[in-house]
């Protein structure tokens, strides 16, 4: 509901960065964190001149920053709170997604080019510990969609650690959760799809990424959420979706699994297809908290 309400604004990037660091790391009193605390912000405003008098993408604009930047604080809170995450390393997490997408020319990623122009920009702009310097190229770069699936496997255990440590390869999958946040939300993510469409029409993924497939891939790809973003209860709302996608399916006959239930809707016109998945989804939702009841 609080991103929906910011879109109708004008995005506020600083205004952002400050509540997500209150969120990251409270009133914590340690001497480092005022000088990463005003590196964020002189980044949001450096971002913010850099956007003056210029048209923004369709996705990938300040609103988007701006989501992911207040996504990442939440996260990081709610991990910090757990005990998974010093509180330096979750400014510095703000700090990458502040600068994640800075320079981002609209074009689909997966190779990386994107993430390390990003990286390059915000290691120029000011000072930073070598430390520092090293923990916010690396969540940059594993904002790269094409490691989401590593990045989650290290949290799980599935693979070693990587070279900075487990509490950084936990901050890249926070910063993996915090980029499709707002994607991920029931409502707001059919808005993202399709402004992601428009951005990348003219190429293959243009043509699919705002379908119900496209949908139903996404909350599969992250599945595997961190702990935090579970507190948060993202994991059994992204459950709860694709959960609905087969109750699409059995309402329509036409199976009993998520994928019949998308492709039901994808062969349907656009206006009646989320007419059906929504009812379906608050139908589903209705019938979770019965259960629960």
């Amino acid at each position: 509901m609080l991103f929906t309400t910011l879109r109708q604004v004008p995005p506020d990037l600083p205004g952002a960065v400050a509540a997500a660091l209150a969120a990251a790391v409270g009133p914590d009193p340690a001497p480092d964190l005022p000088a990463l605390r005003d590196f964020a912000l002189m980044l949001a405003h450096a971002i913010d001149a850099n956007c003056m008098g210029m048209a923004e993408l369709p996705y990938h604009n300040r609103h988007h920053v701006a989501e992911v930047v207040r996504a990442m604080g939440a996260l990081c809170g709610q991990a910090r709170a757990d005990g998974a995450l010093d509180p330096a390393l979750a400014v510095l997490g703000v700090v990458a997604m502040v600068g994640h997408d800075w320079g981002h020319d609209g074009t689909p990623g997966g190779d990386g080019r994107l993430e390390k122009g990003a990286a390059a920009r915000v290691l120029a702009a000011g000072p930073l510990s070598p430390l520092a310097r090293q923990v916010v190229e690396a969540v940059i770069l594993r904002t790269n969609p094409a490691l989401v699936p590593e990045n989650a496997r290290r949290v799980a255990g599935d693979l070693p650690p990587g070279p900075l440590g487990a509490q950084v390869d936990l901050l890249c999958r926070l910063a993996n959760e915090a980029d499709v946040f707002a994607s991920l939300l029931p409502r707001l993510g059919w808005q993202q799809a399709e402004a992601l469409a428009h951005e990348w029409r003219g190429t293959p993924n243009g043509e699919t990424v705002a379908t119900f497939a496209a949908r139903l891939s996404l909350l599969r790809t992250y599945a595997r959420f961190s702990p935090a973003a579970t507190r948060m209860g993202l994991a059994s709302l992204c459950r709860r979706q694709v959960d609905a996608f087969a109750a699409v399916a059995r309402r329509l006959g036409s199976g009993d699994c998520p994928n019949e239930g998308a492709a039901a809707l994808d062969n349907m016109p656009r206006n009646l297809a989320l007419t059906i998945y929504d009812d379906t989804l608050a139908d589903t939702a209705y019938e979770g908290q019965a259960r629960t009841a």
